[in-house]
């Protein structure tokens, strides 16, 4: 939960700033495909909730 709260936390923070932030998970897949000259996975988000987002 401490983890998840100083996640939330600093996400917050980045966007007030004018930044974007990414999660770790998300960033770890875009360097993976970086790396491996690969194409990104395809979007498991609907479009519903990326409207969400």
């Amino acid at each position: 939960m401490a983890t998840w709260c100083h996640a939330g936390r600093r996400s917050a923070h980045e966007v007030l700033r004018g930044m974007m932030y990414l999660s770790p998970r998300v960033s770890r897949t875009l360097v993976q495909a970086y790396l491996a000259k690969s194409e990104l996975p395809p979007d498991p988000l609907t479009p519903r909730e990326r409207e969400v987002l």
